[in-house]
């Protein structure tokens, strides 16, 4: 016969169970995947990605990483905006683009941050053949760094060797935007479409 605090421990075992069990429902139910990883500015994202021929999801996966989209958002190196463009990035690639009067007071506004990150994700992609452990190195860390690391033989430039990367902060934002890109990437993909780029 089972005593009485057995059953106080079974039950009281049952109530964690169920509870956990709630719990792993509520964090994999669309409606939390959607507020943890959210999509705004959806269809500027989507029509600058596709222009440069960048997947959106992953653009949306770096952007909730560089900024969380805040369009307001100034990194303490003085990076701006929703793709944390860097005001002189914002001028070359003004420039190419073949915009008039650049001011990096124009990098908050999201559709043009969005149309420079973007086209420059795009230069960085020309540069890396396609690799994007690579391209997304050099845009958190700057090309000249990645071609640095990569001449001298201290990083390989794969997503194998990434702890080889001297820089941290590097580093972590690769392993980061991976795992953003993976969980946008399941939530949003059968709305969005295409194809995934291969990453990591």
């Amino acid at each position: 016969m089972i005593n009485h605090k057995y059953k106080k421990r079974l039950l009281r075992l049952g109530v964690l169970l169920l509870l956990i069990a709630a719990a792993l429902l509520v964090l994999n139910s669309p409606w939390y995947l959607r507020r943890m990883y959210p999509f705004p500015y959806r269809e500027m994202i989507i029509q600058h990605s596709r222009e440069s021929g960048l997947d959106p999801l992953l653009v949306a996966a770096m952007i909730q990483k560089e900024s969380g989209f805040d369009p307001g958002a100034v990194s303490k190196k003085g990076a701006i905006g929703l793709m944390q463009v860097m005001p002189d990035t914002g001028c070359w690639v003004a420039g190419k683009l073949g915009v008039n009067g650049y001011t990096p007071e124009m990098l908050t506004n999201p559709d043009f941050n969005l149309r420079v990150g973007c086209w420059y994700l795009r230069y960085l992609g020309g540069e890396y053949q396609g690799d994007w452990v690579r391209v997304l190195a050099a845009y958190n860390a700057g090309i000249g760094n990645v071609q640095q690391w990569m001449a001298n033989g201290t990083w390989t430039g794969t997503w194998e060797t990434r702890n080889a990367i001297p820089f941290i902060q590097t580093r972590t934002y690769l392993a980061e935007v991976a795992v953003k890109y993976s969980m946008y990437d399941r939530i949003y993909r059968c709305e969005v479409g295409g194809v995934p780029a291969v990453f990591p």
